[in-house]
């Protein structure tokens, strides 16, 4: 179990996850864990869209993102289901809902993953950094590793 704010939990069950249960392990699904400005974070909350560019993205999508916010921070403080991804959207197709951010040099592609997702929540337990290095990329890891982990390090020292 993953757990949220407000004694919210989120698990995996049949229904949801049905590939899980027909072809592996109930706990081999990726999350994938993110770097995120506040800007970014704050369209996964409010418009409930996460976008990178599509060179991005793994060839397997992943069920959930984790999102990691440096700086004074330095926390995996958000999760979010992934509901539906949509690559290789033009930049123009992309510049309204990234219109409140400020710019970064990643907006500047030519084309983009669209992350639809449920929910953004914020997790019981952030996974801080500590003494670990910061995530600086995606991180793939299973729901199992994501569920264990409290510190960055946890998740380095898992297997993948």
């Amino acid at each position: 179990m993953i757990y949220t704010e407000k004694n919210g939990e989120i698990g995996i069950c049949p229904s949801c996850h049905g590939d899980v249960f027909q072809y592996g392990s109930r706990y081999d699904i990726d999350i994938v864990i993110v770097p995120v400005s506040e800007d970014s974070l704050k369209t996964a909350i409010h418009k409930k869209k996460y976008i990178f560019p599509s060179w991005y993205i793994r060839r397997r999508k992943p069920k959930f993102i984790g999102f990691y916010r440096g700086g004074d921070i330095g926390a995996i403080t958000h999760v979010a289901r992934v509901v539906n991804v949509t690559s290789n959207i033009p930049s123009s197709e992309v510049t309204a809902i990234l219109k409140d951010q400020r710019h970064s040099r990643w907006m500047d592609q030519n084309s983009f993953a669209i992350f639809d997702l449920l929910e953004t929540v914020p997790l019981k337990y952030k996974i801080t950094k500590n003494d670990a290095p910061p995530i600086q990329n995606r991180v793939y890891k299973t729901f199992k590793q994501f569920a264990k982990a409290r510190k960055l390090k946890n998740l380095y020292t898992q297997s993948h």
